[in-house]
């Protein structure tokens, strides 16, 4: 009886390993899209701002705990070849960062528009789901220096350092014939 469940077992577990090595994968043909070319670009956070309430181009947000946690404004400085495009989407900004003992991660989820002054009022367009994207118009795509603001929320009080992280492709990539 043992020596069938050993078997049984084995078996299994060569099924197993059959089967997803028949299924296997190759490698994506292109390049990922719409990613940030990082190569080519400094970005750096000037400006930090907690608030509770904030009038967005599409939304209101306001802190319903507003002793507990607040929205995080972090308004970027980013350093780019002049008279080039540039399209950064909310997904791919992820803010790291520590509160007391804790480390936490927080998603990006609203954008202002470009501008080329650091402090003038850039509206925030709040992205449900975290899912949007602004992109340089026409006196920014010419511009070397851009500034944009990038909202996130859940903060707590005692947060005490921020790293913003930007998704980058790391090689790993696939092909699919779809799921239908």
């Amino acid at each position: 009886m043992v020596i069938q469940i050993k078997t049984v077992v084995v078996g299994l577990s060569i099924l197993l390993v059959s089967g997803l090595a028949q299924v296997g994968t190759r490698p994506a043909s292109q390049p990922a899209p719409h990613t940030f070319p990082i190569g080519q670009m400094k970005v750096r956070i000037v400006g930090v701002t907690f608030v509770s309430r904030l009038e967005g181009s599409n939304l209101r947000y306001e802190e319903t705990e507003p002793n507990k946690y607040r929205g995080l404004v972090l308004t970027l400085q980013i350093t780019k070849p002049a008279d080039s495009e540039l399209t950064i989407w909310a997904p791919d900004l992820a803010l790291h960062y520590r509160h007391g003992q804790n480390a936490d991660v927080a998603v990006c989820y609203g954008l202002s528009g470009f501008s080329t002054q650091p402090d003038v009022d850039r509206q925030i367009t709040f992205y449900r789901l975290g899912y949007g994207k602004v992109t340089t118009g026409m006196a920014t795509t010419r511009a070397q220096t851009v500034y944009v603001d990038a909202f996130f929320q859940y903060m707590e009080p005692d947060v005490s350092e921020l790293h913003l992280l930007i998704a980058q492709p790391v090689g790993a990539s696939a092909a699919t014939d779809g799921w239908q």
